[in-house]
């Protein structure tokens, strides 16, 4: 459990006893858990099921808690979350990859002399998070396009 987490815990039992929480936290993993290292402890995503007021009079609390430490959240019905987008669509979540704007559109540039392996795991590696973040096989088909096209401006 990340420390973040914990901090949050510790402060939603402060405010409200154990048994009538108003928030259930259901964190999401994109993968069983043995394959997901805890590496980004400071990025928490949750569904709830109370109204936004709520939740944002819990979390600015939260916020409230200790003078040094910020807690910046989204409410909404998409959210990028690290590199995953996810998307509540009447009830049902939708996942793809997701692209930063500020990103560029190139990887690895094949004019310089990088070993070939370098250049088979960035195919691999965007084609594997493709499979991995689409929650149907529309949006893979989207992402791979997208892929091809990277790869084939690529310069």
């Amino acid at each position: 459990m990340s420390p973040n987490l914990s901090f949050l815990e510790n402060v939603l039992q402060e405010k409200y006893p154990l048994r009538i929480c108003p928030l259930e936290i259901v964190l999401f993993s994109f993968g069983p858990r043995s394959q997901c290292p805890p590496l980004y402890i400071d990025d928490v995503f949750f569904t709830c099921n109370q109204s936004e007021d709520k939740v944002k009079e819990i979390l600015d609390a939260a916020n409230n808690f200790h003078p040094n430490i910020e807690l910046e959240y989204k409410i909404g019905k998409c959210a990028p979350f690290l590199d995953v987008y996810v998307e509540n669509n009447n009830g049902n979540f939708v996942s793809s990859v997701y692209h930063k704007p500020s990103t560029e559109s190139t990887v690895l540039s094949f004019l310089y002399d990088h070993p070939r392996h370098v250049f088979r795991n960035v195919i691999q590696t965007s084609l594997n998070r493709a499979i991995r973040y689409s929650s149907t096989f529309d949006i893979f088909n989207h992402e791979r396009r997208a892929i091809r096209l990277m790869l084939l401006y690529n310069r």
